[in-house]
């Protein structure tokens, strides 16, 4: 029995090097310091030495590039959505004088609403592009300590 237990343990053990030592992480672990984050991490890099360095700067250019795309991405998506809600208001406008529910009351409550909302969305604009920013920059230091790996 204790040989089988010796086996087992010897051919899970075995599996568990084969998997870290052919296994990428699928995000940059390296963090601003130059540290692995994660002892499995630590453990791959060790295994697959100079591939795991060269994985993580694809990784680490990925998603900086990612990231620099961004603002073309977002400034589509609310051309998009603007042009969606602008539709959904012309129809909601026409429904509402057809039944008669139209009222200088409900429009300035509504043009109210709008200007709220387009506060609330620039200040989650500015925000998301400070962290995207912040991030770059990470990036590119992190980016510095993988490449002194090589």
């Amino acid at each position: 029995m204790r040989a089988l237990w010796n086996r087992y343990t010897v051919g899970a053990s075995a599996l568990l090097v084969a998997y870290l030592a052919f296994s990428a992480p699928s995000d940059v672990v390296v963090d601003t310091d130059g540290r692995i984050q994660g002892p499995t991490n630590h453990i791959r890099s060790w295994l697959q030495g100079r591939g795991f360095w060269q994985e993580q700067m694809r990784l680490a250019e990925e998603e900086y590039q990612e990231l620099q795309d961004e603002p073309r991405r977002r400034a589509a998506m609310n051309q998009e959505m603007n042009r969606l809600m602008a539709e959904a208001d012309r129809v909601i406008a026409e429904t509402d004088r057809e039944l008669g529910l139209s009222s200088s009351a409900s429009s300035q409550a509504d043009r109210a609403r709008d200007r709220a909302d387009a506060i609330e969305d620039a200040e989650m604009q500015r925000w998301l592009e400070q962290m995207r920013r912040e991030r770059m920059r990470d990036l590119q230091v992190i980016a510095q300590h993988i490449q002194a790996q090589f």
